[in-house]
């Protein structure tokens, strides 16, 4: 049986994510989309981190690991976000102060959980490298698609 905090904190969360998924069909998310898609990542991060922070208050078993591998897993699905790299680069850096701010306020201590945050260091890193090389084959595939356009028939 789930704490009614927890139930409330995934409705309010699942609220959150079907609103921001309306709205990436309005015409004024898709002309920001960068932007939109920054502020879904920011929205994703908080929401892992309160529910970090609720299942650490309400749940006598909780597990840090399991949490590091649930924060991994919305990074490796935000790997397949289309943002660009300087956007995944401050989204990383968030989302690794996001992380030491849950240790803090959880008052884990900071050797025994070296190794999984070095882990979601690599995932970040991941996750920026992603951006990086998805930006740079965008861009060559839009230059050669003008070149294309450019010769004449």
């Amino acid at each position: 049986m789930q704490a009614p905090v927890l139930l409330l904190y995934r409705s309010i969360t699942v609220s959150i994510f079907v609103i921001a998924f309306a709205a990436s069909y309005w015409s004024l998310a898709q002309y920001y989309w960068q932007t939109f898609l920054s502020i879904v990542c920011v929205l994703n991060g908080l929401a892992v981190l309160f529910g970090g922070l609720v299942s650490y208050k309400t749940e006598p078993t909780f597990d840090p690991k399991k949490w590091i591998v649930i924060v991994m897993v919305a990074v490796a699905a935000g790997a397949l976000l289309p943002v660009r790299f300087l956007n995944a680069i401050w989204i990383s850096v968030y989302g690794l102060g996001l992380s030491f701010i849950f240790l803090f306020w959880t008052g884990q201590a900071f050797l025994p959980t070296l190794r999984m945050h070095l882990a979601f260091t690599l995932i970040l890193c991941v996750f920026s490298v992603t951006a990086y090389f998805r930006e740079r084959l965008l861009w060559a595939l839009f230059r050669s698609i003008d070149a294309g356009k450019a010769r004449p028939h």
